[in-house]
């Protein structure tokens, strides 16, 4: 028997689990497009950004985000590493660029470097 899929949403939660663990608050969304309709509303501290994601893709919504709440720190993470990939993510602004699977510490020392937490 296969695993039953796991919708974008579920991902997303699993993904807040280490940080919210660490004390940080975070919210999930199941899509690029969400994040984007709520971002004016809540100012992030800090995006954890997947690359793959339904609607909007992840640097569709790096350049969207840095117009819209410009110097917000950004982890990537991406399933599909490519130099192209890492390329573009560090040039839009990325402050870190990690592949799934995530460890759940360097996400949380990738955060933690992003918002200035020693």
């Amino acid at each position: 028997m296969s695993p039953a899929p796991t919708s974008a949403k579920n991902r997303a939660a699993n993904l807040s689990f280490a940080p919210a663990s660490a004390g940080y608050r975070p919210l999930a969304y199941a899509s690029g497009d969400a994040f984007l309709g709520d971002v004016e509303i809540h100012r992030p501290r800090c995006v954890v950004l997947d690359l793959q994601m339904p609607g909007i893709g992840g640097f569709d919504v790096l350049r969207a985000l840095a117009q819209r709440q410009p110097g917000v720190p950004v982890v990537v993470i991406t399933g599909f590493d490519s130099g192209a990939a890492r390329g573009t993510a560090r040039a839009l602004g990325a402050r870190a660029y990690l592949c799934k699977p995530v460890d759940d510490r360097a996400l949380l020392a990738a955060i933690d470097d992003a918002i200035g937490t020693p």
